[in-house]
């Protein structure tokens, strides 16, 4: 419980210094709370459900770089997710786990996208997930403030960076592909690249 109510400061050499934190999104040195359940998109053998901290937790200590593009069932499906996943895959970090966040809405089957290369399919399994209801008080939307930004028209998504011991090392809103270098030169600021990947 003490540590929903502890933050790192924000003059931590942890937290990125000269990102500018969009109103109403998780802030960095914030714990991530738990959320409702998610299903795994990709359906083996049987249908998979868990928390956020379950996923989390899965990823042996390991950062976490979770991409959230749900949206409304008013508006197509984030465009950009594919290439959140293209830029994430080339940038071969050893330490640092994707979790692919859409609405169940806008997942009409529950496969592996046509977009993740057959190398990255054993990745793919444990990184994509929907949620159904996007807008519930306990939804992955709402607790990064993902929610706070969604309209009918140009919803954007959101990037978040959580440590293994589950605070918020980096978060941003993603109104185009543009602001994916931002999250990423946060991860090279301090991680490591797998150099022999």
């Amino acid at each position: 419980m003490m540590q929903i109510y502890t933050r790192i400061p924000k003059e931590s050499p942890l937290l990125p210094s000269a990102v500018k934190i969009t109103k109403g999104i998780i802030e960095p040195g914030k714990f991530m709370l738990d959320t409702g359940v998610l299903r795994k998109r990709i359906i083996t053998d049987d249908l998979e459900r868990r928390t956020l901290h379950q996923i989390l937790k899965s990823n042996s200590g390991q950062h976490s770089m979770i991409w959230v593009g749900s949206r409304t069932s008013r508006v197509e499906a984030c465009p950009w997710t594919s290439e959140f996943w293209s830029k994430f895959t080339s940038s071969n970090y050893a330490a640092v786990r994707p979790i692919v966040i859409e609405s169940t809405w806008h997942v009409h089957e529950s496969t592996t996208p046509d977009y993740v290369d057959k190398s990255q399919w054993d990745l793919a399994e444990e990184a994509f997930w929907t949620e159904d209801h996007w807008d519930a008080n306990d939804s992955v939307s709402k607790r990064v403030g993902l929610v706070n930004h969604m309209r009918d028209k140009e919803s954007p998504a959101a990037i978040v960076i959580v440590r293994p011991d589950l605070y918020i090392a980096y978060s941003s809103l993603v109104t185009s592909p543009k602001h994916f270098d931002t999250a990423f030169a946060h991860l090279d600021s301090y991680l490591k690249r797998n150099v022999n990947a």
